[in-house]
């Protein structure tokens, strides 16, 4: 089992490995969203600021499915991507797309 630190810094460094910046954590976000379709994700939202990068924020969570975890990462893009909810949204839409 890993403390919340050493989670925090595993993101950070897979942001680092993406993006080639520095990113430091500002708080964890509580989202949940719910779809026209009833379906709905409800979980936590890792916010980091990012250092020499054109966006300013990353907003970075987890996905465990049958034992597999999945982490998604996007960043902030004005004017579509504004927050938590907004960037978990746009991931679970595009899901969507695939999937149907």
């Amino acid at each position: 089992m890993h403390t919340k630190r050493e989670y925090l810094d595993q993101l950070a460094g897979l942001i680092r490995q993406r993006y080639n910046c520095e990113a430091v954590h500002r708080r964890t976000a509580v989202v949940e969203e719910k779809f026209e379709d009833g379906t709905s994700w409800k979980g936590e939202v890792e916010v980091f600021f990012l250092a020499e990068h054109p966006a300013r924020r990353c907003y970075v969570w987890e996905s465990k499915r049958e034992g597999e975890r999945e982490v998604f990462m996007k960043l902030e893009a004005l004017p579509n991507i504004i927050g938590p909810a907004t960037a978990v949204r746009a991931v679970l839409e595009k899901k969507a797309k695939v999937r149907g």
